[in-house]
């Protein structure tokens, strides 16, 4: 550990001014310091563990530190001053200042004494002023240096203006990234983040745009003819710009419309590329949309190229009635993608509850599917007496976990666990079909021995799936001098 004894100097409470004071929730004061050297890295800074700080430097600027679950509450007077909150290392921080470049300098400050990690963790820096906070001073350098230290983190930016420079730095990163903006904007209307975008010649990653000011028309467009795109969000787009994101080279695409935009021609003879689809349904009526998700879910039948289907619709009533043509119909498109893994259910505000003994049914010789998500108020009811919808489906589809929207397996806590468990064992033996035949015998031995050893039924269905193995395995046995010349196979 560094030695810190000349890293901080405290400044007594009675020297700061109002704004320079922060409380807990109990009205203890937070100490003020004063930085006597620049530290070697964030451990020396992080070390005190839970303690809550506030440090002072000579530009004029408090940065406030404190644990992301702490109970630390900033001053509110800071609230009329230009400020940066980010969220780094599981600390919050909060920086305040009287000019917006004061404020950005020291922020670049503390971002470049992060050291190397290959841990995956979230950026997130969120300006605070009346209009976009000016990020431009921080220099290109820091941006980059971000995602060295951390090339699997997420980085979020929010009500920031950022330069063509730096949106340029974003761009060009030579590992794959996640990055997504809210309420922000490039200085040159994103020419010239696009531009690097179109010149990659390997993947970018993740971009997820929360607004539909980042991009001028004509980069939104350009930007949709991109090929470097592992993952695309967007907002609903104007209506020449509406169906745009739907034949978007991407993997994956989140994206949002409105329910009348679902019953347009245009939609109905849209292609959808990408593989991964999360379309969130914008609908103002009092009624259900039946029509546009009638369409919507014909689409998706007839394109039968998804693996990873999510869907919500949005809308004044919660927990609204779905018809039962809606639950055939997603049956329908659900069998028509044979390919897919994921079906996601569970952020609706509408009630599957009703349909879930029909959903089960229909889906329960899905050849691919493995992953169901649904939202169930009530799973002790929602799933049927004893959960014995549950039950069949899991007993019919080895391949399936049923999620709830807190990505917990829903379960009766005790044969359902059973049941998982099981159904766990069944893949597993039937993935040792792809090892080499050497590998093969070793894994087999060793189940048998273990982890099949006190139960009959997993050794029974080890024994099945591996026939070619056990008979290898007997052909190499002394049998003879085991049990004498007797014995015969």
């Amino acid at each position: 550990m560094q030695d810190t004894s000349l890293l901080f100097g405290v400044i007594p409470p009675s020297l700061c001014t109002p704004e320079q004071v922060a409380t807990w929730d109990d009205g203890k004061v937070l100490h003020t310091y004063k930085l006597l050297r620049t530290p070697v890295n964030w451990g020396e800074i992080i070390q005190y563990g839970n303690a809550a700080m506030a440090i002072w430097r000579d530009n004029g600027t408090l940065t406030y530190i404190a644990p992301c679950n702490g109970d630390t509450h900033f001053p509110e007077s800071n609230e009329s001053k230009p400020s940066l909150w980010f969220y780094l290392n599981h600390l919050k921080l909060d920086i305040t200042g009287n000019t917006e470049k004061d404020v950005a300098e020291t922020a670049a400050f503390f971002l470049q004494l992060e050291e190397p990690t290959g841990q995956t963790s979230i950026l997130d820096i969120t300006g605070h002023t009346p209009d976009d906070f000016d990020f431009r001073a921080v220099d290109v350098q820091c941006l980059a240096h971000i995602f060295e230290v951390a090339p699997l983190r997420c980085v979020r930016f929010c009500c920031l203006t950022l330069s063509a420079e730096q949106s340029r730095v974003l761009a060009t990163r030579p590992h794959a990234v996640e990055l997504a903006f809210c309420g922000c904007l490039f200085d040159d209307h994103g020419d010239a983040f696009v531009d690097a975008l179109l010149s990659r010649q390997s993947l970018f990653g993740s971009l997820e745009i929360e607004d539909n000011d980042l991009l001028s028309d004509n980069n939104l467009k350009r930007l949709l003819q991109a090929d470097v795109l592992n993952y695309l969000g967007l907002q609903s787009l104007k209506n020449e710009l509406l169906f745009l994101p739907l034949p978007a080279r991407v993997d994956s695409l989140d994206y949002r419309m409105s329910s009348k935009s679902l019953m347009e021609d245009d939609f109905q003879h849209a292609f959808i590329a990408a593989k991964k689809l999360s379309l969130v349904i914008d609908h103002d009526g009092q009624q259900f949309p039946t029509e546009a998700l009638i369409s919507f879910l014909q689409r998706v039948a007839a394109l039968g190229h998804f693996v990873s289907l999510r869907f919500l619709v949005i809308m004044p009533n919660r927990f609204i009635a779905i018809p039962v043509c809606i639950a055939h119909e997603l049956i329908h498109a659900t069998l028509a993608n044979p390919n897919l893994e994921v079906l996601d259910l569970s952020f609706c505000n509408w009630d599957w509850e009703p349909h879930f003994e029909i959903l089960f049914e229909g889906i329960k010789d899905h050849k691919q599917l493995c992953s169901l998500h649904l939202c169930a108020r009530k799973p002790a009811t929602s799933f049927g007496s004893d959960f014995c919808h549950l039950r069949k489906l899991l007993s019919v589809n080895r391949k399936i976990i049923v999620w709830d929207e807190r990505e917990n397996p829903f379960s009766d806590g005790s044969s359902i666990d059973a049941l998982y468990e099981l159904n766990r064992f069944y893949r597993g033996s039937a993935g040792l079909v792809a090892e080499s035949p050497a590998e093969r015998q070793l894994l087999l031995a060793s189940a048998l021995m273990e982890n099949a050893a006190d139960n009959l039924q997993c050794s029974a269905l080890l024994l099945f799936d591996h026939l070619d193995v056990l008979f290898d395995l007997l052909q190499f046995a002394h049998l003879n001098e085991l049990f004498g010349d007797n014995l015969r196979l």
